[in-house]
Formats: C-alpha cells, sequence, structure tokens
C-alpha cells in the first residue's frame, strides 16, 4: 500500500508540473466603434455612461482573451436574436446573427466580475462583435459596439428588448437586406387580414347562429301548443332550439314579430290551420292550451302563484320534469312533424289559410323572460264597432297576455317592452278589457311618452269616446302601477 500511495502521488504531483499555466485576466484597451452619440443612456430602469459601456466591453474582451468566464452563465457567450421569444430587436448589420463572435455582457457600473457568489448579473446586457485576432498595429482588440439590452418591458417573460439609440427601430434582420422591411410589411398586412375575415366569418356564424335559434324557438313552440303541458318542460323546449336539425337547410329572411291570430268570427266560418295544418288549439282562444286564458270569476285575470299555469278545465297544470325521458320524448316528437319543418323554412310574408301574416321577428334566441308576477295580465282590444258589449269583447277581440315561462307564444305581452297592436288594429281600437296589470296606450307603434293617450289599470272600456277612440298603435304594460313606462 506504501509503494502504491507514492507512485500515485508521483503520477498526480508529475501531472501538476505537466499542467499548463491558466493565462491570466488583463485590463487591457480595446478600440470600441460605432460607440453612441450620447454620453448617457437609460437602459431598464438604470442610467448608463458611455464609460460604462466602455469598461464593460473592455472586461469582456480580456476575458475572451484569456479564455475565461464568468459567473454561472459563463459571460461573456454568444447572443442570437431569439424571434421565438418575440424578441424583435434592431441589431446593425455589422454584428451579423449566427456569427458566434457577436457576444453579450451584462452591463453594470461597477463592472461585472462573477465573482465566488455568482453575482447577480442584472437586467441589462452590452452586445459586442469582435473576431479575435481582430487588432490595429499595436496589437489593441478592434471591438464593434452592437447595442444594449433590457429584460425590463420585453414582450415575454426572460426576454430582451432594445434600449439605447436603436430602441426605436423595428427591423430586427440585418440592414444588408434592403427588401425585408418590405417583406415584413407585407405580410404583416396579409396577417391582418387574415384576422379581419375570420373576426368577420366569426360574427356571420354568431349572427346565422342566433337566426336559426330564434326560428327553432317559435317553430317548436308553435309544434308543441296543442300537447298538453305536462308531458314537456318550457326549459327543455328552449335548449332544444339551440341545435338546428342537420338535415334542415336554414333559409335566410326572418319571419316578423308574433301578431299572427285571426279573430274568433273567421274560426266559426273555416277551421284556422298553420303551414296547411289544423291549429285550431293555436288559435282557439289565442292562446296554447297549456295556459288558456278563461275570465275568472268576478272579472279577475288568470291566477298563479304555486300553483303555475291552468288547463283548459281551469284546474293547475304542472309541466314535465325538466331533463325527463318523458319531457326528452315529447320534445322529438315535435321534431319529426312536417308542420315544424315546414316552419323552420318558411320567410317573412308568407300567411296562413287564415289570412293572418306571420310576423314573427325579435324573437330572442335565449327565449324571453318570463312573468313571475302573482297576476298574469291579459288585455283583450276589439276594432269592431259593435264591441259594446262585454260579450262581444270576448267573441272579436285580439288577445296578448303574459306568460310564467320564456317560451315563444302568439300575442306575448314583454313586461316594460313596447307591443304593437298591429296592421289589423292599428288605429281601429274600439273596445278594451285588462286584467292583472297596468298598461300605457299610445297613438304611435314606438310608444314615445309624448304620444301616450291613457293609462288603465285591471279596468275595461267597451266603447272608446274621443281621442280614445280609434286611436291605439301601441301599449306597454307592468306590474307597477306602470311605474318607469313612459308618459307625457
Amino acid at each position: 500500500m506504501k509503494i502504491s500511495f507514492a507512485i500515485s502521488l508521483s503520477l498526480l504531483l508529475g501531472l501538476a508540473i505537466a499542467a499548463p499555466k491558466r493565462k491570466a485576466v488583463t485590463n487591457a484597451d480595446i478600440i470600441l466603434e460605432h460607440l453612441p452619440k450620447e454620453n448617457s443612456y437609460v437602459c431598464g430602469d438604470t442610467t448608463y455612461t458611455k464609460e460604462d459601456i466602455v469598461q464593460s466591453v473592455k472586461k469582456a474582451v480580456n476575458l475572451r482573451i484569456a479564455g475565461r468566464t464568468r459567473g454561472a452563465r459563463r459571460y461573456p457567450h454568444h447572443y442570437m436574436n431569439d424571434a421565438s421569444k418575440g424578441e424583435v430587436l434592431s441589431i446593425p448589420s455589422y454584428c451579423p446573427e449566427q456569427d458566434e463572435n457577436r457576444q453579450e455582457y451584462p452591463l453594470m457600473n461597477p463592472v461585472y466580475n462573477g465573482g465566488n457568489r455568482d453575482q447577480n448579473p442584472g437586467s441589462e446586457r452590452v452586445l459586442f462583435y469582435w473576431p479575435p485576432g481582430t487588432v490595429d498595429s499595436q496589437n489593441v482588440p478592434i471591438v464593434k459596439y452592437c447595442g444594449m439590452i433590457t429584460h425590463i418591458g420585453a414582450q415575454i417573460r426572460n426576454g430582451f428588448k432594445m434600449c439605447g439609440e436603436n430602441a426605436d427601430k423595428a427591423d430586427n434582420k440585418p440592414k444588408g437586406n434592403p427588401n425585408q422591411s418590405e417583406e415584413d410589411k407585407r405580410r404583416k398586412e396579409e396577417e391582418e387580414e387574415r384576422k379581419r375575415k375570420e373576426a368577420e366569418e366569426k360574427k356571420r356564424k354568431e349572427e346565422e347562429d342566433n337566426k336559426k335559434t330564434s326560428r327553432n324557438n317559435v317553430c317548436l313552440a308553435l309544434t308543441a301548443v296543442d300537447v298538453a303541458a305536462d308531458t314537456f318542460n318550457p326549459e327543455d323546449l328552449k335548449e332544444a332550439a339551440k341545435v338546428w336539425p342537420a338535415d334542415v337547410s336554414y333559409v335566410e329572411g326572418e319571419l316578423t314579430e308574433s301578431n299572427i291570430m285571426p279573430k274568433h268570427e273567421e274560426l266559426k266560418k273555416e277551421p284556422a290551420t298553420l303551414f296547411g295544418y289544423p291549429a285550431s288549439s293555436l288559435f282557439g282562444g289565442f292562446t296554447p292550451h297549456p295556459l288558456k286564458r278563461s275570465p275568472a270569476k268576478g272579472g279577475g285575470g288568470p291566477r298563479r302563484g304555486g300553483q303555475g299555469p291552468t288547463g283548459a278545465d281551469g284546474k293547475p297544470v304542472k309541466p314535465a320534469d325538466k331533463g325527463s325521458d318523458k319531457s326528452k320524448e315529447t320534445i322529438e316528437g315535435f321534431k319529426k312533424q312536417k308542420a315544424y319543418r315546414d316552419c323552420l323554412t318558411r320567410t317573412a310574408g308568407t300567411k296562413t289559410d287564415a289570412g293572418a301574416q306571420l310576423k314573427l321577428d325579435g324573437v330572442p334566441p335565449g327565449g324571453f323572460i318570463a312573468d313571475d308576477a302573482e297576476e298574469l295580465i291579459t288585455l283583450r282590444l276589439c276594432g269592431r264597432e259593435e264591441c259594446t258589449l262585454r260579450e262581444l269583447v270576448h267573441e272579436h277581440a285580439y288577445i296578448w297576455g303574459s306568460y310564467p315561462d320564456s317560451m315563444f307564444r302568439p300575442g306575448r305581452i314583454e313586461i316594460n317592452k313596447c307591443s304593437y297592436v298591429g296592421k289589423d288594429l292599428d288605429k281601429q281600437v274600439s273596445a278594451f278589457e285588462l286584467t292583472g296589470g297596468c298598461c300605457v296606450f299610445y297613438r304611435d307603434g314606438e310608444c314615445k311618452a309624448e304620444n301616450s293617450i291613457f293609462s288603465a289599470v285591471g279596468r275595461e272600456d267597451m266603447d272608446l269616446e274621443g281621442d280614445h277612440n280609434d286611436a291605439i298603435s301601441s301599449f306597454m304594460c307592468n306590474h307597477d302601477l306602470c311605474k318607469g313606462i313612459p308618459a307625457s
């Protein structure tokens, strides 16, 4: 063991003697070309002088001459303009990117020296270009200054941005390529055009989807009017309206607003039809069967509370549970009906066999806001001169009403929203009956305050006189004694 140890020690000593001596780092002068014109510049959060730049580059070049580096990241080292980090840097063309002699070194005062504890290199770097051996006649290194960069304000984390005299330039390619600026401009314009077209297409698709949902809302609801309320849930119907049948082409051109009810007297002459199919439940009573409106005792309107809607017999009807198999099966049945599918491809101006123009515009894609008041609003308007008795109003009137669900309903009153009476009744109303709320009536079709005529709260007038007769064009209703409704 002693002999082996002695031999090993001799070998180690021999290696130590034979190893080359590390070259010392000097502080020899350099010639630094292309220095900034000003004496000081702000880079990041710090102001650096021209002398700070010279001393940092001088340290870096002398480290290269000695074959040494500083810090854990081994400064100086090759700096490449990393476009993948969003770095758009205006480095001069005399500092070529791919050349490993374009280097970076921490820009600090005092000069960065790494140290035993790996001194923090800070946020700023000075860039320089020096191929070894590039010296003057006195053997002084000739170095090119390439710029200052900082992490502060960079587009992404750990990226860089320029500072100093090159900070406002936008070309990160060598200046030797005169076509690069035009090429970048062309690419930018192409990208902006692509994004614009994508945005337009997205908007067009959203608008078309909303129209489809609106039309689907109407057609499903019309198909459901003759079906008992306990077989489906209105919320399921609203969800189903968001899915347009894949095998049905959408026809551009919306149906207009929801005044599609003929008068009772027309139904007595000939049963009403919808798209060529029987629709007696839709027009008979002017409301869907599950929410049929009939005068309550003492002239009061329909009652609600915890009971929900009432059926034709006046008894409470509870809708099927939301999401139940029963509700889904019923709605799937609606989608198979020819009347429903014909409705999807209907366009504005189409007339029913009963002679009433379909007006279904403005149906919200998400459905209507339900009326959750204790008592629903019902408004009957009559345009006949002989509507002077209550029985005649019931016989010949058009009927509007609010509903406790969000489905499309012909003649729906939306709380605090203007309703046009329709062409058949415009300035033809001679009698009305109102239950369950307050309404303001107007001379124009837009419910403007200056054109208000009168208001009514839960009352009737079988013979409008004076400037109230043949004057009504629109109305607006709520449950708060008409508070907030425009009126002069």
